[in-house]
């Protein structure tokens, strides 16, 4: 499962416990969701920006 930390972070899902996965784009990875069942294991990623400054 990957989220975007703006839109959707661990936190968000922390607080509330469960949630709907909407917006899913790619037909693979919706049919894989619609295949899950309860007690299923997932892993949650999210990309995290780290601003870079370069010293010269």
């Amino acid at each position: 499962m990957k989220s975007e930390p703006e839109v959707y972070s661990i936190t968000d899902l922390q607080h509330q416990r469960e949630t709907i996965w909407d917006g899913v784009r790619n037909d693979q990875a919706c049919n894989f969701l619609l295949q899950m069942q309860l007690g299923d294991l997932a892993f949650s990623t999210t990309l995290i920006l780290v601003p870079l400054v370069l010293w010269s």
